[in-house]
């Protein structure tokens, strides 16, 4: 029996659920993201790569996420 997927559910808004959550949306899937609302602002350790800047292209974020990123000397591109 086949069954038709209506939502997906992805667990987590991070930068891969929202990635992801996005993409699935574009090939036509409704999408419901679930994710902690209360966050420290600044978490040690976490950052994007350089080599992620063609997906930040691709999904249409680089400028936004560029607006508020902190570059990193020896990090960052």
């Amino acid at each position: 029996m086949k069954k038709n997927i209506k939502t997906i559910a992805i667990i987590g808004g991070g930068p891969s659920g929202c990635a992801l959550a996005t993409l699935l949306n574009r090939k036509g899937f409704k999408v419901a993201v679930f994710y902690i609302a209360k966050r420290p602002e600044i978490i040690v350790g976490e950052s994007l790569v350089p080599a992620i800047i063609p997906m930040l292209r691709d999904l249409g974020v680089e400028d936004e996420v560029k607006s508020y990123s902190t570059y990193k000397p020896g990090a960052s591109v």
